[in-house]
């Protein structure tokens, strides 16, 4: 494979973070982001609202905050953080949906596994049982009272994005 691909060294002209990037380094990561950015280029932040109706979201927090992964629970505005410690400057901002998802509960799990928080694999067996069944009684529960529709054993959800643009502080001196 990587003799029919081209080799892509930096600079670059777009670099994309999700939502890891508020467990990296910044005072790290946002400058080496800088150097390895063309003048012209960017760094984008991609964020995600896909935790449903108000009420599921409410019902899901105590069942996060239970997991053995999380020391402290804390909502962060990772562009305000960035901003506020002078590691991003914002240039630009799209949102994007509310776009239909419809997975199934089995689905919808696995997408929360996917989650730093919630890896099955460090938060081990007797937890990720215990997460597995909470969410499970939680959805089945607001399906059962119309909070969360179910049609043909798929959630009836929407995802929305945003997307935050914008240069990345360069190292200091």
């Amino acid at each position: 494979m990587e003799d029919i691909l081209p080799k892509v060294e930096p600079p670059y002209a777009l670099i994309s973070a999700g939502e890891s990037l508020h467990w990296m380094e910044w005072h790290f990561v946002m400058p080496l982001f800088a150097d390895l950015l063309t003048p012209n280029g960017v760094l984008a932040i991609v964020s995600r609202n896909w935790d449903g109706p108000p009420e599921l979201r409410e019902r899901l927090q105590p069942i996060f905050r239970e997991s053995p992964l999380i020391r402290v629970w804390q909502t962060v505005n990772l562009i305000d953080e960035l901003t506020g410690r002078h590691l991003f400057r914002k240039l630009g901002q799209q949102h994007c949906g509310p776009d239909s998802w419809q997975p199934t509960i089995d689905v919808y799990l696995g997408a929360r596994y996917s989650q730093r928080s919630f890896s099955r694999t460090h938060m081990g067996p007797q937890a990720t049982a215990a997460f597995d069944t909470s969410i499970r009684q939680v959805l089945e529960e607001l399906i059962a009272r119309g909070t969360v529709a179910c049609v043909d054993g798929r959630l009836q959800l929407q995802v929305e994005s945003t997307v935050v643009w914008g240069l990345p502080a360069a190292a200091p001196g």
